[in-house]
């Protein structure tokens, strides 16, 4: 018990000295000044790199079909709006399918995959020569594997910028 005193004795006469020493007769240092600085705003271009980036670098589809899907639909509304505000954006729709079926049929559901997402963008007043569409069928599948979790990544429409 003594030694726990006397530790606890030396540790508050420890505070006490260190606390003097470091009094002075100084005030205390202003804290800096914060300066904020403004959001820097995006460009049209950097937008539209944006909203692909976010929701639109890939578009899912249900199994055999080329329906989008109202989710879909939303984040189309806003790479709409991205391209309407930029000139000369271009963009290249690419439609993907799993490796059921034939590839003659993946190329054509992939097909109309694209062309199902440019009609969209299209009604929602994109230019389109604005929008280029590609089919790859099953050729270019993002996942292997014969589960439907590896099926549904590859039912898909994706976006590249080419302007």
């Amino acid at each position: 018990m003594k030694l726990s005193q006397s530790i606890v004795a030396l540790s508050l006469f420890a505070v006490a000295f260190t606390s003097a020493c470091t009094t002075t007769d100084e005030e205390p240092a202003a804290p800096a000044p914060v300066v904020e600085t403004p959001a820097k705003e995006q460009t049209p271009e950097q937008q539209l790199d944006e909203a692909i980036k976010i929701a639109l670098d890939t578009v899912y589809f249900e199994f055999d079909s080329f329906a989008l899907t109202p989710e879909a639909m939303d984040n189309l509304k806003s790479m709409a709006a991205a391209m309407k505000s930029i000139d000369k954006a271009k963009i290249m729709i690419e439609g993907h399918a799993d490796e059921r079926g034939s590839n003659e049929y993946n190329l054509a559901l992939a097909q109309k995959r694209a062309d199902a997402i440019k009609a969209f963008l299209v009604s929602e007043g994109v230019s389109l020569e604005a929008i280029e569409t590609a089919s790859f069928g099953e050729e270019r599948p993002v996942s292997e594997g014969q589960s439907e979790e590896a099926y549904a990544k590859n039912r898909r429409g994706e976006f590249k910028r080419l302007d």
